[in-house]
């Protein structure tokens, strides 16, 4: 979400502090109402869960509320192709979706947005147990499957992770890498046929080198469509 300085930004409480970074986002037409972007920025790293979903509207929120002719029935299959959800690689007692719901809801394996169950394994396991426990403390139920609309009623929790490179999809402990803007811009096989592109963590982009940047460009490169030959970053501060 961006930034809505007109609101307030950073004073409207949450992480407002010398560590916060609280943001918010423009309004939304007709309710007016800001969404709000949680984000710390802590001494020595921090933790945050996101406020983003990977799942579809509701089906009862699209046949009442879309557009003529974009219904659900409508839709389901563009949100099926999308996926490349778990069910298709998982038994059932690991997954509690049937092949007949994941096959009317999820589609085939090979969508471009992977779904992936939390890793048993995995130090956020525990966490994920404890949302759901306070979660049903709340009165909040806990669900499998987001993408069915039998539930879709009324507030829930569930796990899943989207956007993972699986090692192995058929092992609910595979290793996984999360996808990423890197990724999501530069595709694998992009990357492999461009070795001169490279990836910096810790580094914060502050310019654009264009090829008119360099020695004699404006003359050589005066007539030509202006491109970006590289990009000026800070590391580490420097």
């Amino acid at each position: 979400p961006s930034s809505d300085e007109s609101t307030g930004g950073d004073v409207q409480g949450g992480l407002n502090s010398a560590w916060g970074a609280d943001r918010f986002t423009n309004p939304q037409l007709f309710v007016g109402r800001n969404l709000r972007e949680v984000r710390a920025a802590l001494p020595g790293g921090g933790t945050r869960i996101y406020g983003c979903v990977s799942l579809p509207t509701s089906k009862y929120i699209i046949d009442q509320f879309y557009p003529k002719g974009l219904n659900y029935s409508v839709l389901q299959p563009f949100f099926n192709k999308l996926q490349d959800h778990y069910c298709n690689y998982l038994p059932f007692n690991q997954t509690n979706i049937t092949p007949e719901q994941c096959k009317a809801f999820h589609g085939q394996a090979g969508g471009p947005m992977s779904i992936s169950p939390p890793v048993p394994t995995d130090t956020s396991f525990e966490l994920t147990n404890d949302i759901k426990v306070a979660a049903g403390q709340q009165g909040i139920k806990t669900i499998f499957d987001p993408f069915n609309p039998a539930n879709q009623d009324g507030s829930y929790v569930y796990n899943q992770h989207s956007f993972h490179n699986r090692v192995d999809p058929k092992d609910i402990n595979s290793h996984r890498t999360r996808e990423s803007t890197w990724s999501g811009y530069l595709p694998k096989d992009y990357r492999a046929s461009h070795p001169n592109l490279s990836f910096r963590p810790l580094s914060r982009a502050i310019e654009l080198i264009y090829q008119t940047d360099l020695p004699g460009g404006d003359f050589l490169f005066a007539n030509a469509k202006p491109k970006v030959i590289g990009v000026v970053y800070l590391n580490k501060g420097t």
